[in-house]
Formats: C-alpha cells, structure tokens, sequence
C-alpha cells in the first residue's frame, strides 16, 4: 500500500505539472506616441539660361528679343490665407542695369516683356526686394490656393534706344535677379 501512495502521489503531481495553467490574462498599462509632421511654406525660384546677350543694330536700336527667352520656373507650396502670389525681377546694383568699366546703362533703360507680348515696362520701379530698380512684375496670382503650386513664365529683354547716346564700345554687363512674395 506504501508503494500505492507513492504512486498515486507521483500521478497526481505529474498530471499538476503537464495540466494547462488556469491563472487569468494580464495586460500592460497602453503607452502613446504623439506624432506630427511640419510642412513649412516656400518659393523656389529658377531660371534659364544662366544668361542672355541682348544685340544692337546699327543704330543702336534694342533688338527684342534677346538670344533667348528666359524661362522663369516658381515653385511653391503655400498655407491657407494668401492674397497673393507676385514674382519680380530685379538688378543687383542700385541704378545700374548694366556696366562697361565705367560706363553704365541704367536701369530705366532696361525692358522686360513678359510670356512673349510687347516690350514691357522699365526696370527703375519700386517693388518688395528693391526699392527702386524693380522691373514690373513678371506674374501675379490672386488668391493661391493652398497646396503645392507651378508658375511658369517667358521673358524676353532689351534696351530703350533713346538712352543710347555716348556709349562707350564694349561689353556691357550685369545681373538681374528674381524673386517671389506671397501675401
């Protein structure tokens, strides 16, 4: 009987340890994250070509257009709540469109045509990245809708002949630069 016991004891405690276990699940405390993503606003500005040779004529006559068009590419993603969308042209130094040592053609004597049209205003105006040698604006957008955006435009330049009076011979050049506001 002692061997029965012993034997039984060792069923019972076998069928304890192989039984499946009968405690309740137990779950952990629920950990978060917060996350979030910055889409900032911005304009980019390109254009090409890098530069553009504008040809006189024998009487000193501008010659529209130049040796090429330049193509103005403004890529943009804007917020909600803008007016609008200008892109501007501008020369670097105050008065001065273009330099041959010390001579100089103004940039009152400088024209911009835009998408191609007649010869455009003068380039000795006021705008937001110069005060005074702004050229017209090249394209506005009123009211830009929210979002990722393109605008794309021709411009084609030259020179007001009635500033062409005692010019020294030579290269003439300069810089003329490009720029976008929204508001």
């Amino acid at each position: 009987m002692k061997n029965s016991k012993i034997l039984l004891a060792f069923v019972v405690a076998l069928a304890l340890l192989l039984a499946p276990a009968t405690e309740a699940a137990v779950n952990s405390n629920v950990a978060t994250v917060a996350i979030s993503i910055n889409v900032a606003e911005s304009i980019t500005i390109s254009a090409t070509p890098a530069s553009v040779v504008l040809v006189l004529n024998g009487h000193q006559d501008y010659v529209l257009p130049a040796s090429s068009p330049v193509v103005v590419t403004t890529t943009y993603t804007l917020g909600v709540g803008h007016t609008s969308l200008s892109v501007w042209s501008y020369f670097a130094t105050p008065g001065v469109a273009l330099v041959n040592g010390g001579s100089t053609i103004p940039t009152s004597a400088f024209l911009q045509a835009v998408f191609g049209g007649p010869s455009g205003s003068d380039c000795n105006q006021s705008g937001p990245f110069s005060a005074t040698d702004s050229c017209a604006v090249i394209q506005t957008v009123a009211n830009p809708a929210p979002g990722n955006g393109t605008l794309t435009s021709s411009l084609l330049f030259g020179t007001d002949p009635a500033h062409f009076t005692n010019f020294i011979p030579g290269t003439y050049s300069g810089t003329i630069n490009f720029a976008a506001q929204a508001i």
